[in-house]
């Protein structure tokens, strides 16, 4: 063997065992955590983007109906609501004869639209919603041809940002309350779903739950006595709660710790001196504030609530003063 095929044969051997000079490039994209949907709130306040995947409802609106329809706010393309135009408008979304700016009111009133996707620009609370029209039972309208997306614009400090019903939500608030028994409190006026009145029944009525739905564009509980007939129940006051109405579960155990007077009383929101801490709980809920305040070499507590305009002073467990705003 001469001496170039040798080193022919010897390059030939040792090739698999060479390697060459290289630089990997690899690109990680991160992924976006989504927090999954709270179901007791409509529209999460912190993690909006949490209703990627979820159906809407748009109620009726007097307000946006009476402008002859949405102005500035469903497109078809992506839009911010901070977005500036210079020159030709960009295209909304089924506008109306005579104005190009504002989308028929009914083409997105009483109509379902399931959240593709969220984006945000520039964390500035500005939104834009891109939406595809489904059915009441949450499938697309047209499952042969797939429909253009839709692009609502949603600024989160504006006052006329659109409102719509969250349908987690409604199902969510059924689960809550429909079929309980709830206990008026007297404490206030309820509307007669008959006449529209606003009404105070005695305290103490008990009324059964027999629906929740949207009233007059609003979502509400419907509740029944045989004597006084429908009533709206309001939620929007207090998460979790029917406004000014307690479950009659709760109040029948009221009455079995501290007996039907003081139960009553509890009701009705009359607290007095004396009382315990969690006998106030029940009655007036949770304080806006708590504070820790030294009087005469004793350490109080001092319960702030703003929407009775009052303070409740405890020492210990024990309510000790009333004092007025």
């Amino acid at each position: 063997m001469n001496k170039f095929n040798f080193i022919l044969f010897l390059s030939l051997l040792l090739l698999p065992f060479m390697t060459t000079a290289q630089i990997n490039n690899y690109t990680v994209a991160k992924k976006e955590a989504r927090v999954p949907y709270d179901s007791l709130r409509n529209v999460p306040e912190i993690e909006i983007k949490s209703l990627i995947g979820q159906t809407i409802f748009f109620p009726e609106d007097a307000y946006i109906k009476s402008k002859g329809g949405y102005k500035k706010i469903f497109y078809s393309t992506p839009t911010f609501a901070s977005t500036f135009t210079y020159g030709k408008e960009k295209e909304v979304y089924m506008p109306i004869i005579g104005d190009k700016t504002i989308t028929s009111y009914d083409a997105i009133t009483n109509r379902y639209f399931r959240i593709i996707n969220i984006t945000e620009k520039d964390n500035l609370g500005d939104f834009c919603f891109e939406l595809e029209e489904v059915n009441e039972k949450e499938e697309p309208i047209n499952i042969i041809i797939i429909s253009d997306p839709i692009y609502m614009t949603y600024l989160w400090t504006s006052y006329d940002k659109p409102r719509f019903l969250t349908v987690g939500y409604l199902k969510k608030q059924s689960q809550n309350f429909l079929n309980k028994e709830y206990v008026w409190t007297a404490r206030n006026y309820i509307t007669n779903m008959e006449n529209g009145a606003e009404e105070c029944p005695p305290a103490g009525t008990v009324f059964k739950c027999i629906d929740v739905a949207l009233i007059n564009g609003r979502l509400g509980a419907v509740l029944e006595n045989p004597e006084y007939g429908k009533f709206i129940g309001d939620l929007s006051q207090i998460k979790g709660k029917i406004f000014c109405f307690q479950e009659n579960k709760d109040y029948k155990e009221w009455i079995r710790k501290y007996g039907r007077t003081i139960a009553k009383k509890m009701l009705e929101g009359d607290i007095y001196v004396g009382m315990s801490k969690k006998m106030v709980l029940a009655s007036w809920g949770q304080p806006e504030d708590i504070n820790s305040i030294a009087i005469g070499g004793t350490t109080q507590e001092q319960w702030v609530y703003p929407r009775t305009n009052r303070y409740l002073y405890f020492t210990g467990n024990k309510l000790t003063a009333i004092q007025d705003m």
